[in-house]
C-alpha cells in the first residue's frame, strides 16, 4: 500500500524569514508475512523560496509482530537539516489493540546525544 500527498508549509515568525517548502509526504504500508508487517514513512522539506533549507525527515521506519491483542516491534527514524549530519532515532513500540476503541501505540525513542523520549500515538479508523 502507498499513500502519498501534497502539503504546502508557510512558517511565520520573525526568525522564520517566512520560509516555504513544499513537502511530498509518503506512507509506504507492508506485510512480510500475516503475523509481521510495518510501514515507513519519508518526507523531504523542499524549499520554495530563499528562506528555506532541506530537509530530510523519515518519521518511521518500523516492523512489528502482531499477536492477537497487541503488536510488538521496532523501528528507525531519522532527521537531516541541511547539509548537517543524520540525527538517528532507533525505537522500539508496542501497541494495545482496542477493536472498537482505537489502538494506543506507546514508543520508546532514542533521541540524538543519548536522550530519550516516549511518544504516545491513538489510531481510530472511521468505516
Amino acid at each position: 500500500m502507498v499513500i502519498s500527498e501534497g502539503l504546502l508549509d508557510i512558517s511565520s515568525g520573525s526568525a522564520s524569514g517566512n520560509a516555504a517548502y513544499f513537502i511530498p509526504w509518503t506512507l509506504v504500508g507492508y506485510r512480510l508475512t500475516e503475523k509481521i508487517g510495518g510501514d515507513t514513512v519519508y518526507f523531504p522539506y523542499l524549499p520554495l523560496n530563499k528562506a528555506g533549507r532541506i530537509q530530510h525527515v523519515i518519521e518511521r521506519a518500523k516492523l512489528e509482530y502482531d499477536f492477537k491483542h497487541m503488536k510488538v516491534g521496532g523501528g528507525y527514524g531519522a532527521y537531516q537539516f541541511g547539509d548537517g549530519p543524520w540525527q538517528n532515532k532507533p525505537f522500539v513500540t508496542t501497541t494495545l489493540k482496542g477493536g472498537r476503541v482505537g489502538d494506543l501505540e506507546v514508543w520508546l525513542q532514542k533521541m540524538p546525544e543519548s536522550h530519550f523520549q516516549v511518544q504516545l500515538r491513538y489510531t481510530k479508523v472511521f468505516p
